[in-house]
């Protein structure tokens, strides 16, 4: 049985855990986010019609913060995203032969 010790290690343990996952969607959602949005470009001659996010978030929701491991809105998502389709942009090689 878990005692008030035992209690207090696991919510230390889980919310390290937590804030990890919380910076891990951040990265996913702005690597997804960019690679879509440079898929859909004009811009590019790749424009697809991929399915993606509903819209844009610049902060992570408020609902996925915690007071203690996830305070930080973590602005600036939007930019970040951007600036990942400008990355794919100066790195695009075109579109493979036979395609």
């Amino acid at each position: 049985m878990a005692n008030t010790d035992d209690l207090l290690s696991d919510r230390a343990a889980a919310g390290a855990r937590y804030t990890a996952a919380v910076a891990e969607l951040r990265e996913a959602y702005v690597e997804l986010a960019g690679i879509e949005g440079a898929l859909r470009s004009t811009t590019l001659p790749t424009h697809f019609d991929v399915l993606s996010f509903r819209g844009d978030f610049d902060q992570v929701p408020w609902e996925q913060r915690h007071p203690e491991f996830a305070p930080l809105a973590q602005s600036g998502i939007v930019e970040a995203v951007r600036a990942k389709v400008g990355t794919i942009a100066k790195t695009f090689n075109g579109i493979p032969r036979g395609s």
